[in-house]
């Protein structure tokens, strides 16, 4: 689909794509799972008169290999220089031992991962300016360390790789790999934007970012107290609190680990078919 004047933006199989162009210059966000997928944003730009050497940067919103599997190929296509944060950089240069922990993406690569070197780092929330094109890039640590996100204020519209999904998800609050605090603040930043459009790494675009936005964070904030009332009834496995509260199970993971460093629960060992770790409030 088409945003405003400069945006388009696929959803694909796996992860949403964009391209930003100007008068001449475009830049890639995210570049999918496998080469055929890849080639689709090439096409994709093709139909609205793009040109692949008028590409000068691939952004990374970070380095799950769902968003990165087609890097080495669009860079090949294009000549671009592939653009990511420096927390996140080394996974493109060995995604190999990324696949051993995303076994399933890996599964449905059905091709190596190719080694992809990030020859513009990014330490800290900076503009991105190339010809007539800007772009605010901003970090925003919380499903990885390496998380950003990018805004194009003249659209109002925001890439926000998997740090904000988008309508049709089933799950209520973002992923969450490191700790809630890292990821609120994370949220309320890109609050502050004036936001119109959320272009999401996963599910539909969102029109009325800021209210999403907004929605996450009150989710978020009321999660672990959530939880703990439901420990102080019965005892639950992160998978179930996954399923009662709709949330994904590494985020329930990451809300029970500070419950439990809060001195608030505590595990219990359940010996069923086989030994599964509960919790159960103090």
């Amino acid at each position: 689909m088409k945003i405003g004047d400069n945006i388009l933006f696929w959803q694909g199989i796996y992860a949403g794509s964009g391209v930003v162009f100007g008068k001449k210059d475009s830049i890639i966000i995210d570049t999918q799972m496998r080469k055929d997928q890849a080639n689709l944003i090439l096409e994709l730009m093709k139909l609205y008169g793009l040109y692949p050497k008028n590409v000068r940067y691939i952004i990374d919103t970070h380095m799950d290999l769902d968003h990165t599997g087609g890097n080495a190929w669009l860079k090949k296509a294009t000549g671009a220089k592939i653009v990511a944060h420096t927390d996140d950089a080394r996974v493109a240069e060995n995604p190999e031992k990324a696949a051993a922990s995303q076994a399933r993406f890996a599964a449905a690569r059905n091709e190596p991962f190719e080694p992809c070197k990030v020859e513009v780092e990014i330490k800290e929330d900076t503009v991105l300016e190339v010809g007539d094109l800007t772009l605010d890039i901003i970090h925003t640590p919380g499903h990885t360390a390496g998380s950003i996100c990018v805004y194009h204020k003249d659209s109002k519209a925001l890439f926000s790789g998997d740090t904000v999904l988008g309508y049709g998800r089933p799950y209520k609050v973002p992923l969450v790999r490191m700790d809630m605090e890292t990821m609120l603040h994370s949220l309320e930043k890109l609050s502050k934007l004036n936001i119109e459009w959320i272009l999401p790494g996963h599910g539909d675009v969102v029109h009325g970012g800021n209210k999403r936005l907004n929605e996450f964070i009150k989710d978020l904030k009321d999660l672990p107290s959530k939880v703990l009332e439901s420990l102080k009834e019965k005892q639950n496995t992160p998978a179930g609190i996954s399923e009662q509260f709709l949330i994904w199970p590494q985020t329930a993971e990451t809300v029970l680990r500070e419950l439990d460093k809060a001195g608030k629960i505590r595990k219990v060992e359940n010996q069923v078919s086989t030994i599964s770790t509960a919790w159960v409030a103090v």
